[in-house]
């Protein structure tokens, strides 16, 4: 990973970089001589109007990302995290409706609902995307080209297109379910490092918005013309970030889980700056983030037994140590996924724990939820239209399952109001 990443926002030809591949094919070539001379057009009106433009050159990103403290468009918060502890981790069951992977060696992705009821997924081992028909119980998945191309994240976008990241090949799919056709968006590399996109999230606008790994961006792709953008993020304290998880607020703000700095960073796509909210642990990782209704960005902590959540108005941090109950461990909490439901209830992934995490808000309640299966290693969650809870469990053959629950099922024992102040 590079540590000296420019500050400023880099457009990409679209011709070069964006267009749509079909599966296995090649880029499409276009004569340069209609670009060249539609650039002296535009330089000879643009001298006759007496303006200026700033042509981005080798070595530097642009001229878009605004800010005067030095630190590349970005500010950082003045609130501290609020860091809460205490309390009781209350146990609990609930049966889960499995759907078994018999594929072997799976590594499953998050897990997002469609409109029709199908669960979508990616397969990270083996390099597929999958649906579950959940009206039929029928799983069906198609095989990726180039086979090692590290599926990851998914997303859909208005029209039921599937829309995932593909690490290695440094690439953005989009898979269009009726006409069954895949299509690929490559992406530029920086300073010959390739951005490895993680995750992706629809804006209202139809934008692509994604997070680049091994660059240290955030990325946005326009699916209507493959024009990517790219906007590299700020040092903070000396360390250089890099983006993981991503979601946007009801507001169209987007927000950053870091896998470095012990931050979380809001983007506004308006003035392009970024601000930085710092966390209690400089050191602290963000695994996931997902965003709800009442204009509260939750978030998952990977190794510190921590879940948290942003105030999008006041930028305020809280983080809530997740009580170990009676149990001691010296082994941390694994948190991997978190989703929110429709009423509010935050619900978290503990893979090393083999369990789920149900935290209650308005009680400020715990309760660690076993799943009906042994040895379930819940790696990633998703709510549907029916507030029913999906999670992705992988490990062995036994244990590696796309999974429904419905929350209301949920039994505790002992359910007590926790201390948490």
């Amino acid at each position: 990973m590079h540590t000296d990443q420019q500050k400023r926002q880099r457009e990409v030809d679209p011709d070069q970089y964006g267009r749509a591949l079909d599966d296995g094919g090649t880029l499409p070539k276009s004569s340069p001589l209609p670009v060249i001379l539609l650039s002296l057009l535009l330089c000879i009106v643009v001298a006759a109007a007496g303006l200026f433009i700033f042509w981005p050159s080798n070595g530097d990103n642009g001229a878009q990302m605004k800010g005067t403290d030095g630190t590349g468009g970005a500010s950082a918060t003045t609130k501290a995290a609020n860091v809460v502890t205490g309390g009781i981790l209350h146990a609990g069951s609930v049966a889960v409706k499995t759907y078994p992977i018999s594929h072997p060696n799976v590594d499953l992705m998050p897990p997002i609902a469609d409109k029709q009821g199908n669960i979508w997924f990616g397969d990270m081992s083996n390099n597929r995307l999958v649906r579950l028909d959940t009206r039929t119980g029928k799983i069906a998945d198609w095989p990726l080209t180039q086979n090692q191309n590290g599926i990851m994240n998914t997303v859909l976008d208005e029209q039921g297109n599937v829309w995932f990241a593909e690490q290695s090949s440094n690439s953005i799919g989009r898979f269009q379910p009726q006409q069954q056709q895949l299509q690929r968006f490559q992406l530029p590399t920086t300073q010959g490092q390739r951005l490895s996109p993680q995750d992706l999230f629809f804006d209202a606008k139809g934008m692509l918005w994604f997070t680049a790994v091994s660059s240290g961006q955030l990325g946005q792709l326009d699916p209507a013309t493959g024009k990517v953008r790219l906007w590299s993020l700020p040092q903070v304290d000396g360390n250089q970030l890099y983006p993981y998880s991503i979601t946007i607020d009801s507001q169209g703000q987007i927000w950053l889980g870091m896998l470095t700095g012990g931050v979380i960073a809001r983007f506004d796509p308006a003035t392009t700056q970024f601000t930085i909210s710092k966390l209690a642990d400089p050191q602290m990782e963000v695994s996931a983030l997902a965003s709800e209704q009442h204009g509260q960005i939750w978030f998952a902590e990977l190794q510190t037994g921590k879940i948290g959540k942003i105030d999008v108005k006041t930028r305020q941090v809280t983080e809530y140590q997740v009580p170990s109950g009676t149990q001691q461990t010296d082994t941390p909490l694994t948190f991997s996924g978190i989703a929110v439901s429709a009423q509010g209830e935050v619900w978290i992934a503990c893979p090393n724990g083999h369990t789920l995490i149900r935290y209650l808000p308005q009680t400020k309640t715990f309760t660690a939820v076993k799943p009906s299966i042994a040895q379930s290693q819940p790696y990633h969650l998703t709510f549907d239209t029916h507030n029913h809870l999906w999670l992705t469990s992988s490990g062995d053959a036994s244990s590696s399952y796309i999974g429904e629950i419905d929350p209301a099922q949920v039994h505790t024992i002992n359910e007590v109001q926790s201390p948490l102040q």
